[in-house]
């Protein structure tokens, strides 16, 4: 199993993500290993993303930080992606 952590300073940094499924101004969906980790926030902005490494990092107000087990609703997910 792999471990993610988190850490928020100036910026939004996390590891262990196996995929980021969505990203808008307002959201950032990021599959982990067994559950998902949802962004809510205003001018996000995904600006590094490591596929090899599993490490992302975002910038902007951030309101909420929230997990999902589980798989995430088709609909949903194909509305953060139009």
């Amino acid at each position: 199993m792999q471990e993610h952590s988190i850490s928020l300073t100036k910026t939004l940094k996390v590891s262990g993500v196996n995929k980021v499924e969505g990203y808008t101004k307002n959201k950032i969906t990021l599959k982990l290993e067994k559950k998902y980790l949802i962004v809510e926030g205003e001018n996000l902005d995904l600006f590094k993303i490591d596929v090899v490494s599993g490490n992302i990092e975002a910038s902007g107000t951030i309101h909420s930080l929230r997990y999902q087990n589980g798989v995430l609703n088709t609909k949903f997910v194909s509305k953060l992606l139009k």
